[in-house]
C-alpha cells in the first residue's frame, strides 16, 4: 500500500517546555491543539478524534519512537483483511531492546491489589496471579488475540470508534485503555497484538514509584473501572 495520505494531530496537555514552539517551527503541517490545562489522556484522544478526518486512527503516546523501517502498510492491510479486528497494537520495546509486556488479561480486584502491593508477591498464589495478568503470552512473535493492550500504540478504524464510542473521559489517566478494549470486545470485535511492527516505548511507570499523585490517580481510575464494569454493567 503506497501513497497513504495522513494527518498528524498533536494534543498538548498544557506542557511547560518549548515542545509546541519546536513543532510549529519545524513541522508546520502538523495540527497542534493547545489545552490551557491537562485534560488527561482520554479527553486528549477524544479531541484528536473530533479534529481528525481519516478512515483509520492511531493513538500514540508522546514517549514512542518509531524506527526508520516503521511502516503503516502492514497495519492497514491486516485491518482490511480481518474485518472483525477492532483494535491493533504493535510490538513495544524498552529502550534496551527488550520486549514490553503490552498484552494483558482483564484485571480483577485481587490481582490489582497483589500487583500494587509488592509484598504480597512473596506468596506463590499472588505471584502466579500477577504473572498471569502481566505476561499472558508465551510467544511474542505471533499475531495473538488479547484482552487489552497498553494505550501507548492503538490502531483502529473510525467506523469502530463510531460503533464502540470514544474514550471514557471519566478516566483522567490509567484504565482508559482497559475500558476501551473491553468495550471493543463487547461489540464483538477482536483486539489483536501484531508483532511485525515495532516501536520503542519509554515506559516510565511513574505511578509505581512510591506514594505520589500519579499513584493516587491510578488507584482512583481502578476504582472507577471496577465500579463501572462490576456494579454498573450497562454503564
Amino acid at each position: 500500500m503506497q501513497n497513504i495520505s495522513s494527518e498528524i494531530i498533536v494534543i498538548d496537555n498544557h506542557s511547560t517546555d518549548n515542545t509546541i514552539e519546536i513543532i510549529k517551527e519545524q513541522f508546520p503541517s502538523i495540527h497542534v491543539i493547545e489545552n490551557i490545562k491537562n485534560k488527561g489522556f482520554a479527553a486528549a484522544c477524544n479531541q484528536g478524534i473530533k479534529h481528525s478526518s481519516g478512515d483509520f486512527l492511531l493513538f500514540l503516546n508522546p514517549d514512542i519512537i518509531a524506527g526508520e523501517k516503521f511502516s503503516f502498510s502492514p497495519l492497514f492491510q491486516y485491518m482490511n483483511d480481518h474485518k472483525k479486528t477492532g483494535l491493533l497494537g504493535c510490538r513495544l520495546l524498552n529502550i534496551d531492546g527488550t520486549i514490553q509486556t503490552s498484552c494483558r488479561k482483564f484485571p480483577d480486584i485481587i490481582t490489582v491489589i497483589f500487583k500494587r502491593i509488592n509484598i504480597f508477591q512473596i506468596f506463590p498464589y499472588a505471584k502466579k496471579k500477577v504473572e498471569a495478568y502481566i505476561k499472558p503470552l508465551s510467544n511474542y512473535e505471533e499475531i495473538t488475540s488479547a484482552d487489552w493492550l497498553l494505550g501507548a500504540f492503538l490502531f483502529t478504524k473510525r467506523e469502530i470508534v463510531d460503533d464502540v464510542g470514544m474514550f471514557d473521559e471519566r478516566f483522567y489517566m490509567y484504565f482508559e485503555d482497559v475500558d476501551f478494549c473491553r468495550r471493543v470486545h463487547r461489540k464483538g470485535y477482536d483486539v489483536c497484538y501484531y508483532p511485525f511492527i515495532e516501536v520503542i516505548h519509554h515506559h516510565k511507570r511513574d505511578s509505581a514509584k512510591g506514594l505520589n499523585r500519579l499513584l493516587l490517580i491510578h488507584i482512583w481510575s481502578g476504582i472507577k473501572y471496577f465500579w463501572k464494569w462490576n456494579l454498573c454493567r450497562d454503564a
